[in-house]
């Protein structure tokens, strides 16, 4: 944050969350849980661009930095990601999809205001319907048509 802000070069971050996991950790147990977090995690780094940055953010949650990144720019890789998740084999024969939220860093975030407008974008992605990215940008002219 500290590098975009200085350089005046874009940054963006993402939260994914894997849908319907608790499933998973019911019928399969947690075990099959963990093991679907990892597989998750593989897929996932296999579509990351060398700069790009994947952590395990809490339970089934993964945040994703994407420095040096227009938010058109990581909305792209995000979909290339979510898609190739889809198509993996996953746990156990089940696919696994994930939803997300991603949101372009502006001069004065802190981690907090970041990772929170990311976090927002991921629960309008869930609340639409679950496996699809969604933007901050978004929200705003969604929260802005329906005000209309």
């Amino acid at each position: 944050m500290e590098s975009a802000e200085r350089t005046q070069t874009p940054f963006c971050a993402a939260l994914l969350d894997v849908d319907h996991f608790k499933r998973i950790n019911g019928t399969c147990g947690h075990l099959r849980g963990d093991e679907a977090l990892v597989r998750i995690a593989e897929v996932l780094c296999g579509e990351l661009g060398s700069a790009d940055l994947l952590g395990r953010w809490g339970g089934e949650e993964f945040l994703v930095l994407f420095p040096q990144t227009t938010l058109e720019q990581a909305t792209t890789t995000l979909e290339r990601l979510r898609y190739a998740l889809e198509r993996d084999v996953g746990v156990e024969g089940s696919r696994l999809t994930v939803s997300g939220g991603v949101t372009l860093f502006t001069a004065g975030d802190t981690t907090t205001t970041l990772v929170g407008r990311a976090d927002v974008a991921l629960y309008r992605a869930k609340a639409a319907g679950r496996n699809r990215i969604l933007t901050d940008a978004e929200l705003e002219l969604m929260e802005e048509l329906e005000r209309r």
